[in-house]
This record gives C-alpha cells, structure tokens and sequence, in this order.
C-alpha cells in the first residue's frame, strides 16, 4: 500500500490496482495488473507486488507504477480529464527486483546486489 495525497493506493490477490479515498475509504478506481493476454487466459499466473509508488513527470503528470516478481512494471497514466487509464501500459524488467526505493529524483530498483534507476 501507498498513502499519496488523499488516496490510499493497493494491491491485492486478484491482480487488481485499487486507489481508496483515505477520508472516507470509499474506492475511486480499480485497473487489472495483467495483460490482455492474461486477462483472457482461464488460470493467470500468481505474482507478488512490490508496493505502488506515485511519480510525477516532466509535463507535470502523475504515474502510478507496480513492479511484479514476473518481470513487468505496470504503469498507469492519467488521460486529458486528469482520470486514471483502465489498461496500463506493461513495461519489461528484470524479474529479480525485491524492493523499490524513492530517490530525490527517480525511483531506485534492487535486484540481488544491485541497484538499478529509473526517473
């Protein structure tokens, strides 16, 4: 889980983003942590999530970002009405990421002994 602002943003076992209002709990927005590929097969493989974190672009956008033990980061973006985008768009990493680590100016991976950053 991530605390961002007034939203409380979580994982959970069915593969599934979900942004909560942490004023009354109420859920915002829920987006699938899976591929069209995934979504359409009858037994998707079970993935473990690191916790979301919350970046802010260069054109003054935000990014929701959730890394998965199965080599994916999955990031979703706001459209024009400043809403979340239902389908993410599935980025390729290296599957032995363990933690996330916020930087000043990026975000920092850990796999095995090394460190690997993103902005």
């Amino acid at each position: 889980m991530t605390l961002s602002n007034h939203s409380l943003i979580a994982t959970n076992n069915a593969r599934q983003l979900a942004i909560l209002d942490s004023r009354d709990g109420k859920v915002s927005w829920v987006g699938d942590l899976m591929s069209p590929k995934e979504l359409s097969s009858t037994k998707p493989r079970v993935v473990r999530f690191l916790p979301p974190f919350v970046n802010n672009t260069e054109s003054n956008n935000v990014e929701i970002n959730v890394v998965g033990n199965n080599g994916y980061i999955y990031k979703f973006s706001l459209d024009e009405n400043r809403s979340v985008l239902e389908l993410p768009k599935i980025i390729s990493t290296n599957s032995k990421i363990s933690y996330s680590i916020d930087l000043p100016d990026g975000i920092g991976f850990i796999s095995g002994n090394r460190l690997i950053y993103s902005r």
